[in-house]
């Protein structure tokens, strides 16, 4: 079996694809995704995705590369990382009481095969009181989470429900992972 990695230093990432793959390894890309700009927030999630995996795979041709990037999207306005808490409040106070979108894109790179696709998943918060807020953002979790929350811990508080995979909101689509391994034998 060829050697898979993950490009990727996410501890999130990499705990969900150990869910699917026993071995792998994990590289950090060589990519920065701020400088992807585009008004689709599929394409720009896919672009970031194929960025982060060619990066690796230029370089590490005989293996499987997988690449990610989750965004939020609320009303096709991209909530990336908050530079600050001041900005982390703004984006639940936007987020409150809503539904959102959250799409992560997804590439996987081998000789024989490139795959560059996203997976969208909906999430609804509960309408937020100042006080919620507050209290969410003394967590610190918000801190280098698109759009200011990690629905893996605290922020599971904020969240009434979801329509598609949870994994992904968290950061990788682990069920397209799966089926795309067991496409190709893996």
């Amino acid at each position: 079996m060829k050697e898979i990695i993950l490009a990727s230093t996410s501890p999130r990432r990499k705990e969900l694809l150990k869910r699917c793959v026993e071995e792998f390894q994990i590289q950090a890309p060589k990519f920065n995704e701020e400088e992807i700009q585009c008004l689709d927030p599929r394409i720009c999630a896919m672009a970031s995705a194929y960025g982060k995996a060619y990066s690796i795979f230029s370089e590490e041709q005989e293996k499987i590369v997988i690449g990610s990037d989750t965004i939020v999207v609320y009303e096709d306005k991209i909530l990336g990382k908050p530079k600050n808490r001041e900005e982390a409040k703004e984006m639940l106070r936007l987020l409150s009481g809503r539904t959102h979108r959250v799409i992560s894109g997804i590439a996987i790179f081998s000789k024989e095969d490139k795959v560059v696709d996203c997976v969208e998943t909906l999430v609804t918060f509960y309408s937020l009181t100042e006080e919620e807020v507050e209290a969410y953002l003394d967590t610190g979790e918000y801190i280098d989470k698109a759009g200011a929350y990690g629905i893996q811990g605290y922020g599971e508080k904020l969240v009434k429900g979801y329509t598609g995979e949870l994994e992904n909101v968290i950061g990788l689509p682990i069920a397209y992972i799966k089926s795309y391994f067991q496409n190709i034998g893996v």
